[in-house]
C-alpha cells in the first residue's frame, strides 16, 4: 500500500506513526514507573518482649535471694534476739521482692505501651499505604485507557501499511528522516537503509570492541613487561651492592679503557687487584680483567705501528 502513496502522503503517514509510537512509548514507561510505586509489604517493627508475669514460684525466689543477701549483710551486726531478727529479715525479704514485682510490673506496662504504639503506626502505615495504592492503580488505569487509545489509532492509521518488526520509536524517526531528506522515496527504501544502519552500527561496535580488547591486552603487556624490567633492574642493583666498591671501579676501569685506550693499563691492573679481594664474584672479575687486557694489547698494537 505504501507504493501508491505519493511521497506527502508518505511523509504524513510516517509522522503519524511516529506520533503514536512515541506517545504509546512514553505512557508505557509511565506505567512501569508507577508500578515499582505499588506498595507490596510494609515491614512492621520487631515487638518488645512479652510482658512478665508474676506468680507464687516467683514471690519465693526473690523473697529467698532478699533474705540470703540480707542475711549475709547484717547477721554479723544483730542485736536483737533470734526470733525478732529472722521476723525482720523476712518482712525485708518480702518487701524486697514486693519491690522487684512493681518494677517488672511498671517495666510490664511500658512494653505493653511501646507495643500498642508500634501496632499502632502499622496500622498507619498499612492505611496510608492502601491508600496510596489506590490513587497509583487510579492512575496506571487512566493510562490504560490512554494506551488503549494509542493502541486504537495505530490500529486505524498505521497498522496496515507499517512493518510489524519496526514497531519502534528509533526506527520510525530514521523512517521519517529518511524520506524527510530524500534518502528514500517508500517505506520499502526506508527499511533497507535502516537494516544497513544497524548493521553498520552493529560491525562498527564490534570493531570498537574488539580495538578495546586489544588496547587491553597490549596495555597488560606492557605493564608485564615494566614490572620485569624493574625486576631486572632491581636484581641488577643487588648484584651491583654484592660486587663492592671495588669491583664497581674495576669496571668502570674498564669502560673507561674500551672507550679510550689510552689507561686501558691501568684498568686492567685495577681490575686484577680487585679480582683478587673478590672472591664470591671471582667470574665477574676474571671477565673484566680480561676485557682490560684486551684492550691493553690494542693500545701497545697501535702505539708499535706508530
Amino acid at each position: 500500500m505504501s507504493e501508491s502513496m505519493t511521497r506527502d502522503q508518505l511523509l504524513e503517514n510516517l509522522q503519524r506513526a511516529h506520533t503514536i509510537l512515541a506517545g504509546f512509548a512514553n505512557l508505557e514507561q509511565q506505567d512501569q514507573s508507577l508500578k515499582k510505586q505499588i506498595i507490596t509489604k510494609i515491614p512492621a517493627p520487631a515487638p518488645l518482649p512479652p510482658k512478665y508475669k508474676w506468680n507464687v514460684g516467683m514471690w519465693f525466689v526473690f523473697t529467698f535471694l532478699a533474705f540470703i543477701v540480707l542475711y549475709s549483710l547484717t547477721g554479723s551486726y544483730s542485736y536483737y534476739g533470734n526470733d525478732l531478727y529472722y521476723i525482720v529479715i523476712f518482712a525485708l525479704s518480702v518487701g524486697c521482692a514486693f519491690g522487684v514485682k512493681q518494677y517488672m510490673a511498671w517495666k510490664s506496662k511500658e512494653v505493653a505501651t511501646i507495643n500498642a504504639q508500634n501496632d499502632e503506626a502499622l496500622k498507619q502505615a498499612i492505611q496510608a499505604g492502601t491508600q496510596r495504592n489506590k490513587e497509583t492503580v487510579a492512575k496506571m488505569n487512566s493510562l490504560a485507557e490512554h494506551m488503549e487509545s494509542w493502541r486504537i489509532a495505530w490500529q486505524e492509521d498505521a497498522a496496515s501499511w507499517y512493518p510489524p518488526d519496526y514497531m519502534t520509536v528509533d526506527a520510525s524517526a530514521y523512517f521519517l528522516k529518511a524520506v524527510t531528506n530524500y534518502q528514500a522515496d517508500s517505506i520499502k527504501e526506508a527499511v533497507n537503509l535502516y537494516d544497513e544502519y544497524l548493521h553498520r552500527n552493529a560491525m562498527e561496535a564490534a570493531a570498537l570492541r574488539q580495538q578495546q580488547l586489544t588496547s587491553r591486552l597490549n596495555q597488560t603487556l606492557e605493564e608485564r613487561m615494566a614490572q620485569n624490567e624493574e625486576m631486572i633492574q632491581g636484581l641488577i642493583s643487588i648484584s651491583a651492592m654484592n660486587l663492592g666498591a671495588n669491583i664497581a671501579s674495576a669496571a668502570a676501569n674498564v669502560v673507561t679503557a674500551v672507550n679510550t685506550g689510552n689507561i686501558a693499563t691501568s684498568a686492567a691492573a685495577t681490575a686484577r687487584s680487585s679480582a683478587a679481594t673478590a672472591q664470591n664474584t671471582a667470574r665477574a672479575a676474571q671477565a673484566a680483567g680480561r676485557a682490560a687486557d684486551h684492550a691493553a694489547n690494542a693500545t701497545a698494537a697501535a702505539r708499535n705501528r706508530r
